[in-house]
């Protein structure tokens, strides 16, 4: 037996289906290839327009709010409460503070942080989340946090709440703190104009803002 005598031979009919059948699979292969190239090149493309927009809004929109606090921020500077030495004293500016907060939907609180270490916050309530966070009496609208130090050189906290009146309801005993505002990214990158912090993580509301 030769080799000649081995070899499989296949009908024609057979050998031209093969022949197009893999044509076939081959120019779907590529046209799935170019499609989904294609497809790809514009979901890419339109994943930027929309990110470009998104952009562009956010800018808008960070402008339109930072502007506003940043003119609130050079008159706070001036009041005398940069200069106040004791809660009472700096709870004198309290008015102040409400009605900045009002006019400033977007801004969760406005403090004040002193060479010595000293720390002064208000906050407006407007969440129940808020209110559940700092257990907060049911007429209360505002808090105040108040940081300095005891005689005994230890940091302490102590915490006011007011209705809407601006008529304190509840001040809580002095506890102990380790805050020190002069730690924090927003007083370390204080200067005599309005600056923004890049985003980080609040101490006491623990959630990220600038």
């Amino acid at each position: 037996m030769n080799a000649r005598d081995t070899t499989v031979r296949y009908p024609l009919h057979i050998t031209i289906s093969a022949l197009f059948i893999t044509l076939i699979v081959v120019l779907g292969v590529v046209l799935s290839w170019q499609n989904y190239r294609k497809a790809s090149s514009i979901i890419l493309t339109t994943a930027e327009q929309v990110f470009d927009q998104i952009t562009r809004e956010l800018i808008l929109d960070f402008n339109g709010t930072y502007h506003p606090v940043a003119g609130a921020l050079q008159l706070l500077a001036l009041a005398p409460l940069t200069a106040a030495v004791s809660l009472e004293e700096r709870l004198a500016s309290l008015r102040t503070f409400a009605v900045a907060l009002d006019n400033e939907p977007s801004v969760s609180g406005i403090e004040v942080g002193y060479g010595n270490g000293d720390f002064f916050i208000v906050r407006p309530l407007r969440t129940e989340e808020s209110r559940r966070h700092f257990e907060a009496p049911e007429a209360a609208v505002l808090i105040a946090d108040h940081v300095d130090t005891a005689a005994d050189g230890g940091r302490r906290l102590v915490r006011c709440f007011f209705d809407a009146r601006l008529q304190e309801i509840l001040r809580k005993p002095a506890e102990a703190t380790s805050y020190d505002p002069r730690t924090r990214p927003w007083y370390t990158a204080a200067t005599a104009r309005p600056a923004a912090t890049r985003p980080y993580l609040f101490y006491f509301l623990g959630k990220v803002g600038t």
